[in-house]
C-alpha cells in the first residue's frame, strides 16, 4: 500500500509541473430568489447551472450595476486563477446553520 501511495505521489507531480491553466469560465447568473432555502440560475460556458440553498439579500444577479466585489482584483487573481468573472454577478451565503447548498450542472 505505502508503495501504491507513493507512485501516486511521484505521478502526481509529475503531471502537475506540466500543467498550465487556461482561461476560467464563470457562471453568468440571470436570477435569484432570497431565502433559505433560496435559489439562483446561470449559465456556464453554455451549460445551465443551477443553485438551490442559501441565497441573501446581498446577492447580485443579471450582470448589470450592483458593487464589484472583484475590484481590487488582487485577492481574485493567482497563479492558477488568471481572469475574473466579466460581470459583477455574486451569490451571498452566510456562516451559519442552512437547509444545504446544492449547485447541478
Amino acid at each position: 500500500m505505502k508503495f501504491k501511495a507513493l507512485l501516486l505521489s511521484a505521478a502526481s507531480l509529475a503531471v502537475g509541473s506540466s500543467l498550465s491553466i487556461g482561461q476560467i469560465m464563470w457562471t453568468d447568473w440571470s436570477s435569484h430568489t432570497i431565502g433559505n432555502p433560496g435559489s439562483a440560475s446561470g449559465v456556464m460556458g453554455g451549460v445551465g447551472v443551477s443553485y438551490l440553498g442559501e441565497v441573501l439579500s446581498q446577492t447580485q444577479t443579471g450582470g448589470v450595476g450592483g458593487t464589484n466585489y472583484y475590484n481590487p482584483p488582487a485577492p481574485y487573481l493567482s497563479a492558477t486563477i488568471p481572469n475574473l468573472p466579466s460581470h459583477n454577478d455574486i451569490i451571498t451565503l452566510a456562516q451559519g446553520p442552512s437547509t444545504g447548498n446544492v449547485l447541478t450542472l
